[in-house]
């Protein structure tokens, strides 16, 4: 049986289910419909373009649009804050396979929006004189090493098709080896390569002084993965949704990259992000898809949330669903 590293595992199989008919968004949970992260992205662009916004048009990018609402959302919610500089935005949704609902198709009409088709690791040039690019759970798709630390041997893990493993042992260059060495022992960490070939190509269009936001799941320090035994961990970092593997986004890889660069970054919890914007508590609730809803919302989708599981009086009591997801700004200098 044949064994890949799991970049290439990733390739292979990620080819074929982007280009496949299958009804995609039906194989997974995402946030692509919380209204509430575009809103927050859309009034700190805001906050950040009108201080140097000269009468120019302003160009932002989007990055794996899944079907088309955290686009949407953000230019509606740019709209009620400045109809006339949202006149002015060319928006381009970037993606291997668009499948956007109709519904916002139909929504986007009225705003100047372009598709490209573009692989954004493979295409380094596809970012051009850009205000500002997004990008929302796109990261834990993209090829990565699997790495582990064993008694100071650094082993690659490599997984055949039904995801099991087998260990090469690999010499690796002085920066990866200085950042596992960070790592703790018997973890098999994700080097989210294709993330950071990503980010740099991101970076190469981006204008002076403007930024790249995203956010996915993943970790930010080695507490959090050392919360599981490196058993339970190991066989948790990994997901498959309707046979695509997923893993973690190393945030800890992707900041040490940046500084050992000289690129301003910042890191930090999602549901932290857009409380610190909107300027409310959130809540964290798995529905048909990820979402975060305050307190008023709650009361008024009680049904809903008890057919899904929940408890309204768990959450009025301070019950908080933890999430690992995060949200990562890179300035470019």
């Amino acid at each position: 049986m044949k064994y890949y590293k799991f970049d290439e595992l990733q390739n292979k199989i990620n080819q074929e289910y982007y280009k496949s008919n299958v009804d995609i968004y039906s194989d997974f949970k995402t946030f692509v419909d919380c209204s509430k992260i575009s809103e927050a992205d859309a009034i700190e662009f805001y906050n950040f373009i009108k201080k140097k916004w000269n009468g120019e048009e302003i160009n932002i990018y989007d990055m794996g649009v899944g079907n088309g609402s955290y686009s949407l959302n953000f230019l509606k919610k740019m709209e009620k804050l400045d109809p006339e500089l949202t006149k002015l935005i060319n928006y381009r949704l970037c993606d291997i396979s668009f499948r956007i609902s109709e519904k916002n198709e139909k929504g986007m009409e009225k705003f100047n929006v372009y598709k490209q088709y573009v692989d954004a690791v493979a295409n380094k040039n596809f970012i051009k004189n850009a205000d500002y690019v997004r990008s929302n759970e796109m990261f834990d798709d993209l090829p990565s090493k699997v790495y582990v630390k064993k008694e100071d041997v650094i082993f690659e893990v490599y997984y055949n098709e039904q995801y099991e493993r087998k260990y090469v042992e690999i010499e690796l260059s002085k920066k990866d080896k200085e950042f596992m060495d960070l790592m703790p022992e018997g973890y098999e960490i994700p080097i989210n390569t294709g993330c950071l070939t990503c980010m740099l190509n991101v970076l190469e269009g981006l204008k002076k002084d403007s930024y790249f936001t995203f956010n996915d799941y993943g970790f930010i320090d080695t507490y959090e993965i050392m919360e599981m035994g490196p058993e339970f961990y190991n066989m948790a970092n990994i997901r498959t949704y309707g046979g695509q593997p997923t893993i973690d986004v190393n945030f800890m890889y992707l900041e040490y990259e940046m500084k050992r660069k000289g690129i301003k970054s910042v890191v930090e919890n999602q549901r932290k992000y857009v409380e610190k914007i909107l300027g409310n508590t959130l809540y964290y609730f798995e529905l048909d898809q990820l979402d975060y809803l305050e307190e008023a919302e709650i009361k008024t989708r009680k049904k809903e949330l008890e057919k899904h599981g929940y408890s309204v009086d768990d959450v009025k009591n301070g019950v908080l669903e933890f999430d690992d997801y995060k949200y990562m700004k890179i300035i470019k200098n």
